[in-house]
Protein backbone atom coordinates (compact mmCIF):
# COMPACT_ATOMS: atom_id res chain seq x y z
CA UNK A 1 0.00 0.00 0.00
CA UNK A 2 1.47 3.35 -1.02
CA UNK A 3 1.79 5.98 1.67
CA UNK A 4 0.72 9.52 0.95
CA UNK A 5 1.14 12.57 3.14
CA UNK A 6 -2.13 14.46 3.39
CA UNK A 7 -2.14 18.13 4.32
CA UNK A 8 -5.43 19.70 5.33
CA UNK A 9 -5.43 23.49 5.38
CA UNK A 10 -8.07 25.82 6.72
CA UNK A 11 -10.51 26.63 3.94
CA UNK A 12 -10.84 30.33 4.82
CA UNK A 13 -7.20 31.09 4.11
CA UNK A 14 -5.87 32.77 0.97
CA UNK A 15 -3.84 30.68 -1.46
CA UNK A 16 -0.60 32.14 -0.12
CA UNK A 17 -1.60 31.50 3.47
CA UNK A 18 -2.52 27.91 2.61
CA UNK A 19 0.94 27.29 1.17
CA UNK A 20 2.64 28.70 4.27
CA UNK A 21 0.45 26.75 6.69
CA UNK A 22 0.93 23.52 4.73
CA UNK A 23 4.71 24.05 4.91
CA UNK A 24 4.45 24.48 8.69
CA UNK A 25 2.46 21.23 8.95
CA UNK A 26 5.04 19.31 6.91
CA UNK A 27 7.78 20.59 9.21
CA UNK A 28 5.80 19.54 12.31
CA UNK A 29 5.32 16.06 10.84
CA UNK A 30 9.06 15.70 10.13
CA UNK A 31 9.89 16.71 13.72
CA UNK A 32 7.13 14.78 15.54
CA UNK A 33 7.16 11.57 13.46
CA UNK A 34 10.64 11.32 11.91
CA UNK A 35 10.55 7.57 11.19
CA UNK A 36 7.21 7.73 9.36
CA UNK A 37 8.37 10.86 7.54
CA UNK A 38 11.60 9.23 6.35
CA UNK A 39 9.74 6.11 5.20
CA UNK A 40 7.31 8.27 3.21
CA UNK A 41 10.16 10.33 1.74
CA UNK A 42 12.04 7.21 0.64
CA UNK A 43 8.82 5.71 -0.70
CA UNK A 44 6.16 7.57 -2.61
CA UNK A 45 7.00 11.13 -1.51
CA UNK A 46 3.42 11.93 -2.62
CA UNK A 47 1.58 14.89 -1.11
CA UNK A 48 -2.16 15.58 -1.31
CA UNK A 49 -3.37 18.97 -0.11
CA UNK A 50 -7.03 19.52 0.77
CA UNK A 51 -9.07 22.35 2.28
CA UNK A 52 -11.27 21.79 5.33
CA UNK A 53 -13.15 23.94 7.80
CA UNK A 54 -12.15 24.00 11.48
CA UNK A 55 -14.72 21.38 12.52
CA UNK A 56 -13.62 18.98 9.76
CA UNK A 57 -9.97 19.37 10.77
CA UNK A 58 -10.90 18.61 14.39
CA UNK A 59 -12.73 15.46 13.28
CA UNK A 60 -9.73 14.49 11.15
CA UNK A 61 -7.40 14.75 14.17
CA UNK A 62 -9.75 12.76 16.42
CA UNK A 63 -10.21 10.03 13.80
CA UNK A 64 -6.46 9.87 13.16
CA UNK A 65 -5.76 9.59 16.90
CA UNK A 66 -8.31 6.81 17.31
CA UNK A 67 -6.80 4.95 14.34
CA UNK A 68 -3.23 5.39 15.59
CA UNK A 69 -2.20 7.42 12.54
CA UNK A 70 0.84 9.69 12.56
CA UNK A 71 -0.83 13.11 12.62
CA UNK A 72 0.06 16.64 13.70
CA UNK A 73 -1.66 19.99 13.78
CA UNK A 74 -0.16 23.41 13.26
CA UNK A 75 -1.62 26.37 15.15
CA UNK A 76 -0.61 29.77 13.78
CA UNK A 77 0.67 32.18 16.46
CA UNK A 78 -0.11 35.18 14.22
CA UNK A 79 -3.77 34.11 14.19
CA UNK A 80 -4.15 33.74 17.95
CA UNK A 81 -3.14 30.07 17.98
CA UNK A 82 -5.86 29.08 15.49
CA UNK A 83 -5.43 25.61 13.99
CA UNK A 84 -4.62 26.28 10.35
CA UNK A 85 -3.25 22.97 9.09
CA UNK A 86 -3.07 19.25 9.82
CA UNK A 87 -0.64 16.73 8.38
CA UNK A 88 -1.46 13.03 8.48
CA UNK A 89 -0.34 9.67 7.14
CA UNK A 90 -3.89 8.29 7.03
CA UNK A 91 -5.31 4.86 7.66
CA UNK A 92 -8.39 3.69 5.77
CA UNK A 93 -10.77 5.31 8.29
CA UNK A 94 -9.00 8.63 8.07
CA UNK A 95 -8.79 8.53 4.27
CA UNK A 96 -12.61 8.35 4.14
CA UNK A 97 -12.76 11.83 5.70
CA UNK A 98 -10.08 13.17 3.39
CA UNK A 99 -11.83 11.91 0.23
CA UNK A 100 -14.76 14.22 0.98
CA UNK A 101 -12.52 17.30 1.12
CA UNK A 102 -11.86 19.66 -1.76
CA UNK A 103 -8.36 19.74 -3.20
CA UNK A 104 -6.58 22.88 -2.11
Amino acid sequence: RSVKLYLAVLDGLTAGERVAQAAHAVTEMAVEHPEAFRAWHRGTNTVVCVAMNAREMERLLVTAAMAGDAAVAFCEPDRGGERTAVAVFPSQATRRLLRRATLA
